[in-house]
């Protein structure tokens, strides 16, 4: 309501992020906050809509990140009508404030959740000329930085490939030391440029802002344990090199036991030890036991019931998947799930719903999440899919269609790091090049 009335409240008091916040505009996004007591626990909420009011019942934190709190309906009727209101509100402050960098970068994100990516030459109608602005307007390294993930991630929806490689590369070599916010930046357009080396130690390098934020789920976590976390997720993102793989999983599992106690480790069990493990279950060859976090990841109980050779349950956790799913646009899916589920399918033998479910999702870009340029296993995972949609339709016979996603890895990764190249090698055989 400030931001309604006042515009320039923005620059005094900066609620925009407090906007996010309040509003959520993107499926499996939570609002979150503490008790007005002495009492510091955490309580989270899904929107949900209840005779036509907008509504967030709290649940405590741990209990629903545990999955133990039930999801409400009508989540996708909430997300439409924040999305609403955020653009009404972020037109209203860019309207009067219309040479201001984060201004123009609200409004981008804003036209872009509402699906106006491009066709308009003006910055209240096109997210890209949005956030072609507001790159021009930033007056910090955060800004402009802002502005470009945002600008990627438009061209990346509209599948402009070429652009995409070279703002992502272009920004890449204008930094070669930046500071850990800088890398939190930069980490995704790494992952796009394939270069995962790169992409784990920015990654590294990235994780004291995760350690410094107060209210953060990891804000107890020691810092060299974020930054072998932060690197293994990177190079199990990308599902090579092996060496170092194995070498941060062994190393990671060594710091726990030096920097946390048995409490924090129980904590971190299933993200910090088991996810970044499920990203990497092909290269390490690895399992877990552990019901709960099975429980509260859908790979980990695939890859699980796949090791039993139950091929029966691992069809069925993915037919629960897509139903549960049912009502969210397929790119809104992450995509390391996306990636690894496809994998699972197809290890199973189920070819032709792993290449349905690719092409389903990859035909759905324009719904990508915005977290996809900025988030190393999403981004990583996403050019993945691409060539294994390539391979799948070189396979059926598909050669257009297989020339065509063949091309797009190439456009993204043929100037990444040696450890991609045989990735690249092969879209170029599929492309006849």
């Amino acid at each position: 309501r400030a931001l309604e009335q006042v515009p320039s409240f923005a620059f005094q008091f900066g609620p925009f992020e407090r906007l996010n916040q309040v509003l959520v505009v993107e499926p499996g996004s939570l609002r979150s906050g503490t008790l007005a007591s002495a009492d510091s626990t955490r309580f989270a909420a899904w929107p949900s809509v209840q005779h036509d009011t907008l509504a967030y019942i709290p649940y405590p934190a741990a209990q629903l990140f545990a999955g133990e709190a039930p999801e409400p309906e009508g989540q996708d009727q909430a997300i439409r009508l924040n999305r609403d209101r955020l653009l009404r509100i972020v037109r209203h402050w860019a309207g009067a404030f219309p040479d201001s960098s984060v201004a123009n970068q609200a409004l981008g994100r804003a036209l872009e959740l509402k699906g106006f990516l491009d066709g308009s030459q003006s910055a209240d109608r096109s997210a890209l000329v949005a956030a072609r602005l507001a790159r021009a307007q930033a007056r910090t390294t955060d800004d402009s930085l802002a502005a470009i993930n945002l600008e990627i991630r438009v061209l990346l929806k509209l599948q402009r490939f070429e652009d995409v490689s070279d703002l992502a590369s272009e920004t890449l070599d204008r930094f070669g030391a930046p500071t850990p916010r800088e890398a939190r930046q930069l980490v995704g357009l790494a992952a796009l440029a394939g270069r995962p080396n790169l992409t784990a130690a920015l990654s590294a390098r990235a994780a004291s802002v995760m350690a410094q934020d107060p209210g953060g789920r990891y804000s107890q976590v020691a810092l060299p344990v974020l930054e072998a976390w932060q690197s293994l997720m990177a190079y199990a993102a990308f599902g090579t090199p092996v060496d170092s793989i194995v070498v941060l999983t062994t190393r990671l599992d060594t710091l726990l036991q030096v920097y946390q106690n048995e409490e924090s480790m129980n904590r971190l069990l299933c993200d910090v030890v088991w996810y970044p493990r499920s990203l990497a279950w092909q290269e390490l060859g690895l399992v877990t036991e552990e019901a709960r976090c099975r429980a509260r990841n859908s790979l980990l109980a695939m890859q699980w019931s796949l090791s039993l050779g139950d091929h029966d349950a691992v069809q069925s956790t993915y037919l629960e998947l897509q139903q549960m799913r049912a009502d969210l646009s397929p790119g809104q899916v992450a995509f390391q799930n996306v990636f690894h589920e496809t994998l699972l399918i197809l290890a199973i033998g189920d070819t032709l719903s792993a290449s349905d479910y690719l092409g389903r999702t990859l035909g759905a870009m324009r719904a990508l999440r915005t977290s996809v340029v900025t988030d190393a296993p999403q981004t990583a995972s996403l050019v993945r899919a691409m060539a294994l949609r390539a391979q799948l339709a070189a396979a059926s016979g598909d050669q257009a269609v297989a020339e065509e996603w063949a091309e797009k890895v190439i456009h993204l990764w043929q100037d990444g790091e040696q450890d991609v190249r045989p990735v690249v090698d092969r879209m170029r055989q599929i492309a006849g090049r």
